[in-house]
């Protein structure tokens, strides 16, 4: 049955979001249900024949003020509104197209990372408090193999394979679906990770105690504190450390991406810009005068 451009965009979002389940992973539904609840709070009967230039600007305009997000994030929830758009115009719902004229703008990518010695900083400290040491075990993995918390959550160990062969330093690896692409994506295991994994109980399914983001956070605040550490402590910030600490290591852009689940090396680009920029800022320092 046609749809009537005058029909609520809700509806429409749902009918989409449901031939979108059998193929998008679990943590990109819940953005999409994010997005489409910001909209829901800005214009509660939002129809799709009021979707025009002037309704993007207001609503970005919502995000940034009310909904007091950063740019990146406004700017990630409407490219992921004109997803929706791009749809009902496709499917000739929508008449004119209208971000058309609508640039969506990007902030400065936040890619702030931890130095070698400051991780060492977080692996020394001796806590005694079990939520504390859970998020330092979990922190530290994250920075040595680069997992995504919806990732470091997720992994059993049935997901941690032997090398048959024995050789080398690398005698285990993690193999798992990566949550966000569904691609399988395989990590060899370093030292400290593999420390870190004897000190677990292999009689429990998942590696890790189940926790939230927003409770590692929290955490880890108190870890940072405790480390004398200045930048502020992320799960994310994790994965951002073993992305620097690996290219400044030498290791090759496309392992490190391969290593990391990108589907696109330009993704891991961005990294190797954050060296490149450190490099020319401590330059500033040398001088032979």
């Amino acid at each position: 049955m046609d749809l009537d451009i005058s029909r609520n965009f809700f509806e429409f979002f749902e009918s989409e979001y449901e031939i979108q389940k059998a193929t998008i992973s679990k943590s990109a539904l819940e953005v999409y249900r994010k997005m489409r609840n910001k909209v829901k709070a800005f214009a509660p009967n939002l129809t799709l024949s009021e979707i025009n230039h002037d309704f993007i600007t207001r609503f970005e305009g919502f995000l940034l003020g009310e909904c007091n997000l950063n740019r990146n994030t406004a700017s990630k929830t409407l490219s992921i509104f004109r997803t929706y758009v791009n749809a009902a115009f496709h499917k000739e719902y929508i008449k004119t197209y209208p971000f058309a004229m609508f640039k969506i703008k990007k902030g400065i990518s936040n890619r702030t990372y931890l130095t070698e010695m400051e991780v060492k900083s977080i692996a020394d400290l001796r806590l005694f408090n079990d939520g504390e040491a859970n998020a330092q075990e979990m922190f530290l993995f994250a920075c040595y193999t680069g997992l995504r918390f919806s990732d470091l959550i997720n992994i059993t160990w049935a997901n941690v394979l032997s090398n048959a062969s024995g050789k080398g330093v690398f005698y285990k690896m993690l193999s798992f679906e990566n949550v966000k692409t569904n691609l399988i994506t395989e990590i060899p295991l370093i030292k400290e990770a593999l420390e870190i994994l004897d000190r677990k109980d292999e009689s429990q399914k998942n590696i890790f105690k189940s926790i939230t983001n927003q409770r590692l956070n929290e955490h880890l605040k108190t870890l940072q504190q405790k480390a004398g550490i200045s930048k502020i402590l992320t799960a994310h910030m994790a994965r951002h450390t073993f992305a620097t600490l690996a290219l400044t290591k030498g290791i090759d852009i496309a392992t490190v991406s391969s290593l990391l689940g990108h589907t696109n090396i330009k993704t891991t680009q961005i990294y190797a810009k954050v060296i490149n920029e450190k490099k020319i800022e401590e330059m500033k320092k040398f001088s032979l005068g």
